[in-house]
Protein backbone atom coordinates (compact mmCIF):
# COMPACT_ATOMS: atom_id res chain seq x y z
CA UNK A 1 0.00 0.00 0.00
CA UNK A 2 1.06 3.44 -0.72
CA UNK A 3 0.75 6.75 0.85
CA UNK A 4 2.17 9.58 -1.11
CA UNK A 5 3.65 7.77 -3.25
CA UNK A 6 5.65 5.73 -1.14
CA UNK A 7 5.18 1.89 0.42
CA UNK A 8 3.39 2.16 3.74
CA UNK A 9 6.28 -0.13 4.98
CA UNK A 10 9.47 2.44 4.13
CA UNK A 11 7.15 5.03 5.75
CA UNK A 12 6.62 3.09 8.66
CA UNK A 13 10.75 2.17 9.10
CA UNK A 14 11.56 5.92 9.07
CA UNK A 15 9.09 6.77 12.32
CA UNK A 16 11.07 3.41 13.33
CA UNK A 17 14.71 5.34 12.42
CA UNK A 18 13.46 8.36 14.98
CA UNK A 19 13.99 5.80 18.14
CA UNK A 20 17.13 7.10 19.98
CA UNK A 21 17.22 3.17 21.61
CA UNK A 22 17.18 1.22 18.63
CA UNK A 23 20.63 -0.21 17.67
CA UNK A 24 19.91 -1.64 14.94
CA UNK A 25 16.26 -3.05 12.83
CA UNK A 26 15.16 -5.86 10.02
CA UNK A 27 12.31 -5.87 7.92
CA UNK A 28 11.64 -9.93 9.21
CA UNK A 29 9.83 -11.64 6.17
CA UNK A 30 9.18 -15.39 4.81
CA UNK A 31 11.05 -16.80 1.81
CA UNK A 32 7.57 -17.31 0.30
CA UNK A 33 7.76 -15.55 -3.10
CA UNK A 34 4.52 -13.93 -1.90
CA UNK A 35 7.00 -11.16 0.08
CA UNK A 36 9.59 -10.61 -2.91
CA UNK A 37 7.77 -7.02 -2.92
CA UNK A 38 8.73 -6.19 0.75
CA UNK A 39 12.48 -7.54 0.38
CA UNK A 40 12.14 -5.17 -3.02
CA UNK A 41 10.57 -2.17 -1.37
CA UNK A 42 13.28 -3.05 2.10
CA UNK A 43 16.21 -2.49 -0.59
CA UNK A 44 14.64 0.07 -2.16
CA UNK A 45 15.11 1.93 0.60
CA UNK A 46 18.10 1.01 2.37
CA UNK A 47 16.08 -1.35 5.24
CA UNK A 48 17.91 -4.82 6.40
CA UNK A 49 16.01 -7.87 5.80
CA UNK A 50 15.61 -11.09 6.91
CA UNK A 51 14.12 -14.28 5.04
CA UNK A 52 12.72 -17.06 7.64
CA UNK A 53 10.38 -19.54 8.15
CA UNK A 54 6.81 -18.78 6.47
CA UNK A 55 4.96 -20.58 9.02
CA UNK A 56 7.02 -19.69 12.46
CA UNK A 57 7.01 -16.07 13.60
CA UNK A 58 9.04 -16.94 16.70
CA UNK A 59 12.07 -18.78 14.52
CA UNK A 60 12.37 -15.29 12.55
CA UNK A 61 12.35 -13.20 15.67
CA UNK A 62 14.97 -15.43 17.32
CA UNK A 63 16.94 -16.09 14.37
CA UNK A 64 17.59 -12.00 13.97
CA UNK A 65 17.90 -11.88 17.89
CA UNK A 66 20.81 -14.45 17.63
CA UNK A 67 22.49 -12.67 14.24
CA UNK A 68 22.51 -8.95 16.18
CA UNK A 69 23.38 -10.74 19.59
CA UNK A 70 20.51 -8.75 20.86
CA UNK A 71 19.36 -8.94 24.78
CA UNK A 72 15.45 -8.00 23.29
CA UNK A 73 14.19 -8.24 19.76
CA UNK A 74 11.10 -5.16 19.36
CA UNK A 75 8.37 -6.43 17.14
CA UNK A 76 6.51 -4.02 15.36
CA UNK A 77 3.63 -5.72 13.12
CA UNK A 78 3.24 -4.54 9.57
CA UNK A 79 -0.09 -3.47 10.15
CA UNK A 80 0.95 -1.01 12.93
CA UNK A 81 2.11 1.73 10.81
CA UNK A 82 1.24 4.10 13.74
CA UNK A 83 3.89 3.47 15.92
CA UNK A 84 5.47 6.33 17.89
CA UNK A 85 9.45 6.15 17.87
CA UNK A 86 9.41 8.84 21.19
CA UNK A 87 6.72 6.53 23.45
CA UNK A 88 8.45 3.29 22.06
CA UNK A 89 11.72 4.83 23.43
CA UNK A 90 9.89 5.01 26.74
CA UNK A 91 8.71 1.55 26.66
CA UNK A 92 12.11 0.61 25.62
CA UNK A 93 13.47 2.01 28.90
CA UNK A 94 10.91 0.65 31.11
CA UNK A 95 11.59 -3.16 29.58
CA UNK A 96 15.23 -2.40 30.44
CA UNK A 97 15.03 -0.85 33.93
CA UNK A 98 12.52 -3.58 34.89
CA UNK A 99 14.08 -5.99 33.17
CA UNK A 100 11.37 -7.66 31.83
CA UNK A 101 10.42 -10.47 29.68
CA UNK A 102 8.14 -9.25 27.86
CA UNK A 103 7.04 -5.28 27.61
CA UNK A 104 4.34 -3.58 25.52
CA UNK A 105 2.04 -0.30 24.63
CA UNK A 106 -1.32 -1.81 26.06
CA UNK A 107 -2.61 2.07 26.57
CA UNK A 108 -2.57 3.18 22.80
CA UNK A 109 -4.82 2.65 20.20
CA UNK A 110 -4.25 -0.46 17.63
CA UNK A 111 -2.35 0.38 14.89
CA UNK A 112 0.39 2.33 17.22
CA UNK A 113 2.21 -0.61 19.06
CA UNK A 114 4.97 -2.81 19.51
CA UNK A 115 6.14 -5.13 21.59
CA UNK A 116 9.88 -5.63 23.23
CA UNK A 117 10.93 -9.40 24.02
CA UNK A 118 13.67 -10.31 25.62
CA UNK A 119 15.47 -13.49 23.56
CA UNK A 120 15.46 -15.42 26.16
CA UNK A 121 12.13 -15.03 27.06
CA UNK A 122 11.69 -15.89 23.13
CA UNK A 123 13.78 -19.21 23.25
CA UNK A 124 11.70 -19.92 26.34
CA UNK A 125 8.34 -19.35 24.77
CA UNK A 126 9.49 -20.95 21.80
CA UNK A 127 9.90 -24.67 23.65
CA UNK A 128 6.67 -23.99 25.31
CA UNK A 129 4.76 -23.54 22.06
CA UNK A 130 3.80 -25.01 18.34
CA UNK A 131 6.48 -22.70 16.46
CA UNK A 132 3.98 -22.92 13.58
CA UNK A 133 1.34 -21.01 15.52
CA UNK A 134 3.42 -18.22 17.01
CA UNK A 135 1.56 -15.38 14.65
CA UNK A 136 -0.16 -15.32 18.30
CA UNK A 137 3.01 -14.95 19.99
CA UNK A 138 1.21 -12.39 22.43
CA UNK A 139 -1.33 -15.01 23.44
CA UNK A 140 1.22 -17.32 24.48
CA UNK A 141 3.68 -14.54 26.23
CA UNK A 142 1.01 -12.91 28.82
CA UNK A 143 1.43 -15.48 31.17
CA UNK A 144 2.67 -14.16 34.38
CA UNK A 145 3.59 -17.12 35.97
CA UNK A 146 5.79 -18.21 33.69
CA UNK A 147 7.30 -14.56 32.26
CA UNK A 148 7.78 -10.72 33.67
CA UNK A 149 5.56 -9.03 32.29
CA UNK A 150 5.92 -4.93 31.81
CA UNK A 151 2.58 -3.04 30.69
Amino acid sequence: MKICHREMIALQFDRIRLSKNINDFFLATTTSKSDDELVDCALNNEIKYFRGSEKSVISRLIEIGDITDSHSVIRILGDNCLTDPYLMDLVIESHIMQDADYSTMEFLPRGTTTQIIKLKALKKLYKNMDPNESQYLTLYINDPEMFNINY
